[in-house]
């Protein structure tokens, strides 16, 4: 496994996850765009992981960051998160 792939962390990153283990998921999405700045997918999942996390700052804060990349981000997540 190639420990430089943003791709790799971003699954691994779902896949913890989906095993509500959302510590461990964090540390693979954070990774994931910290190779890839651009990887909205995986902004998307911090901003999920972080809301997970009862930590709704840094979970704006990505949410955010996705929508500017192009992803289209859930309506209900939005409304969570109080962003319209």
């Amino acid at each position: 496994l190639d420990p430089k792939n943003s791709g790799l962390h971003y699954n691994l990153g779902l896949a913890y996850a989906n095993m509500e283990s959302h510590e461990q998921a964090l540390a693979h999405q954070m990774a994931a765009v910290e190779l890839d700045p651009k990887n909205g997918a995986a902004h998307n999942a911090l901003a999920v992981n972080y809301y997970m996390l009862e930590q709704l700052d840094m979970a704006k804060e990505h949410v955010k960051i996705a929508q500017r990349l192009g992803v289209e981000v859930q309506q209900e997540f939005l409304k969570a998160l109080k962003i319209q």
